[in-house]
């Protein structure tokens, strides 16, 4: 059998929803998780019969070839029907269309004990994922095709494309897959997901990095009311601009990657640290001034390796305790403002909470979706402190918007932050409110100053390959023309 790529669509099923992704990868290089369902393409039988279609014998021989490769993993065929015709009947046609699969398997080398069929017939109706209602337009996400709905299908044929996303073969991985570990959700803990690779200069994931995704967003599924920042770092090599920026895009593309297997957007905030966040090794704080002290050069790279990192932090865990609003034009009025919820601060603080940054990144997703609006970040405080520190207060807190709308890409030249102060009736007649909540009475205004905001010219990098860069590190440097 000839070796090369196997492509499988991997699967994660959970809650009744599956997601899943067309995904190639190198046999040598995939981390295949203990319980990981993967759905086979191109798998075919004779109508009504268990015997194999020519077509998908060549698929057959990648996947024998992947087991005998992998001889510690033990996996189960699942064979799946549509709902037409008796479910008993289906039943036993699905059990002996999986044990072709077995015998053709076990036919080509692979240890029968590798190997198990089961047929589902048509007890586990198929979930709708994204990339299926460009092929099937009837159909929508998260959908369970279940017979009452498909039989409420208008059009002689329309219902045909949900029957065969229902018919389908699984290969699900029984024992000697890797377990991942069970993670212990702490508030502000920093916790490093592992394994997650980028291409060089790049903030493009490489596939050895699906798994592990897969594996978090599985383990994100079990807690739902979690709210995480994902962060990414770079070593300290390279000019802080292009650090900062690139391991902000990297994070980004965790963000999108995990939003794809089914991961609330609201819950991930993505930051790139840059090399400001230099972890640890053998007790020592690998900074550049000590790197740069290491003679032997695979050790020298390897500290650089350890602080390029993408991990994660729990910033709170209620969430849907909020109400998110979702921030569109409409919502402004005829003086061009819109006043935005749950932007909620420590009482006499400019710290936001950590719920408010699900809300903050609803504010980002707006911006970048109208590209040449500038806004005035209002916020309106109401005190019951003398009228300067009230405004200063609230400037404050203006300030800080505008900085994790900075960390989420917003432009700091689209932005203008403004405090206020707000008349409130006299601390006597109101004491609950100032005493538990100062944000209750307080409120963010987002105005719209203009609507002509230009882009400034891209200012592109120039490598430079140093010896020694003018900051004491080795390697690349970036300049800025």
């Amino acid at each position: 059998m000839k070796r090369g790529l196997l492509l499988f669509i991997i699967v994660h099923s959970f809650a009744g929803f599956t997601e899943e992704k067309l995904h190639y990868f190198e046999l040598t290089d995939e981390i295949i998780p203990e319980n990981g369902i993967y759905q086979l393409r191109d798998i075919a039988f004779d109508f009504d019969h268990n015997g194999l279609r020519p077509e998908s014998k060549n698929e057959l021989d990648k996947i024998a070839y992947f087991l005998l490769y992998r001889p510690e993993l033990k996996v189960e065929f699942r064979t799946h029907t549509d709902q037409r015709g008796n479910s008993e009947y289906n039943l036993k046609l699905s059990h002996r269309r999986s044990q072709s699969i077995v015998d053709y398997c076990e036919a080509q080398g692979v240890p029968i004990d590798q190997l198990l069929a089961k047929g589902c017939g048509e007890t586990m109706p198929y979930v709708v994922r994204k990339r299926d209602t460009a092929e099937c337009s009837v159909v929508r996400i998260k959908q369970k095709l279940t017979q009452d709905f498909i039989d409420g299908i208008q059009g002689k044929y329309a219902g045909e494309c949900a029957h065969q996303l229902n018919r389908r073969t699984e290969m699900v991985v029984i024992e000697g897959g890797v377990k991942m570990p069970e993670r212990n959700f702490e508030i502000g803990k920093r916790e490093i997901i592992p394994n997650i690779v980028f291409d060089f200069d790049k903030a493009t994931l490489r596939p050895q990095s699906d798994s592990v995704l897969r594996a978090f967003a599985n383990d994100l599924k079990k807690h739902p009311h979690l709210v995480l920042e994902i962060g990414n770092h770079r070593d300290c090599r390279g000019s802080d601009f292009y650090s900062t920026d690139i391991t902000r895009k990297r994070a980004e593309a965790v963000v999108e990657r995990l939003v794809d297997l089914g991961i609330e957007r609201e819950r991930l905030i993505p930051k790139g640290y840059g090399e400001t966040t230099p972890t640890t090794y053998d007790n020592k704080l690998l900074t550049c001034h000590y790197i740069n002290t290491i003679s032997d050069e695979p050790k020298f790279e390897m500290l650089h390796q350890k602080n390029r990192r993408t991990d994660y932090k729990v910033l709170s865990k209620d969430y849907d305790v909020m109400n998110l609003q979702k921030i569109k034009r409409s919502d402004f009025d005829s003086t061009y403002r819109s006043k935005v919820p749950n932007i909620l601060f420590k009482l006499g603080q400019s710290t936001l909470k950590p719920a408010s940054r699900q809300q903050l990144l609803e504010i980002s997703f707006f911006m970048k979706t109208e590209p040449n609006l500038i806004l005035e970040i209002g916020y309106h405080y109401t005190g019951y402190v003398n009228p300067s520190s009230s405004i200063s207060l609230a400037q404050r807190r203006a300030d800080t918007i505008v900085k994790h709308l900075i960390e989420y890409g917003i432009k700091p030249s689209r932005m203008v932050p403004k405090g206020y102060r707000e008349i409130v009736p006299r601390l006597s007649q109101t004491p609950y409110i100032e005493r538990t909540n100062d944000h209750i009475e307080s409120f963010l205004e987002l105005v719209i100053l203009s609507e002509d905001y230009k882009e400034p010219p891209i200012i592109n990098p120039i490598k430079r390959d140093t010896t020694k860069s003018s900051n004491g590190n080795r390697g690349i440097e970036y300049d800025f023309d």
